[in-house]
């Protein structure tokens, strides 16, 4: 989150910042413990302002948020005109996903970001998938919130290196939503979780695990337990491995043996078909 952070300082606004809804507490307080200046956040799913004190989000009586039957370039209007007569950091929701499409939002949210009056005011536009229209590429810097590493996890889950590991490619509020449901079931699966949650944000199958016991290719399962045990300790693993051989001898089958000895979930993807058909 320094990038973001270092960004607004220097008094670059406004910025798009790629990120789950479900982080934006953690960007609120990182805010607000950064700048000693109001913290306002707002969200076409409440089309209110609201102001964060302490540790809460405090809805601003002076706003009137227009009806649900307004279209949205009016909430948009409603929403900036509030902010020209306040100071702060401005953290908008829901504006970026009306950046596609030829419509009349589209229209009055590329004039409003790129009028010069409003990069004045601190303002943060997130959204789970940013993509900018070419008006606003040179002018609105991009920001994609970072993963946490090991050392972040560990500090949430303790040193427990396969959970660790497991846990790599979550966000920190998916991460704290495991630790809670593993709390509460002692079979909970990480990988599974992990799993679920991707395919969740971005519509990745998973190749399922073996059911039957693998036999055969000793000296390879022996190789890749041992790079599971790398990940154990954090070393570094090798780049890959190829494994050759005709149709139907259980490359694929061993594939998901390899991951299953190295406790980790296996993504899949298949060049042939891309390849014969183009």
């Amino acid at each position: 989150m320094s990038p973001l952070l270092d960004t607004i300082a220097a008094g670059i606004s406004p910025v798009a910042y790629e990120m789950p809804l479900e982080e934006k507490d953690g960007l609120l307080r990182a805010l607000n413990d950064r700048f000693s200046q109001p913290v306002y956040f707002w969200s076409l799913a409440t089309r209110q302002w609201q102001q964060l004190v302490e540790s809460d989000l405090v809805a601003i009586g002076e706003f009137s948020p227009l009806g649900w039957d307004r279209p949205a370039v009016e909430h948009f209007e409603a929403a900036f005109a509030w902010m020209r007569g306040q100071s702060g950091i401005f953290v908008l929701d829901s504006v970026l996903s009306f950046l596609n499409g030829n419509t009349v939002a589209r229209s009055y949210l590329e004039s409003t970001l790129l009028d010069r009056a409003f990069k004045q005011q601190p303002v943060i536009l997130i959204g789970a998938e940013v993509m900018l229209t070419p008006a606003l590429h040179s002018s609105v810097p991009l920001l994609v919130q970072p993963l946490p590493d090991s050392e972040a996890i560990a500090t949430l889950v303790g040193d427990r290196p396969q959970i660790v590991n497991a846990a790599r490619g979550l966000y920190r509020s998916e991460i704290e939503m495991a630790i809670a449901l593993a709390s509460q079931n002692p079979e909970f699966d990480w990988l599974d979780f992990k799993a679920q949650r991707l395919h969740q944000r971005c519509d990745v199958e998973f190749v399922p695990r073996p059911t039957a016991e693998y036999r055969g290719a000793y000296r390879m399962q022996e190789t890749f337990a041992g790079f599971g045990k790398l990940l154990e300790v954090g070393l570094p693993l090798p780049h890959g491995a190829a494994i050759g051989g005709p149709p139907g001898t259980g490359k694929s089958y061993f594939v998901r043996r390899a991951a299953e000895l190295m406790g980790v979930v296996l993504l899949a993807l298949d060049w042939g078909a891309p390849l014969v058909t183009s």
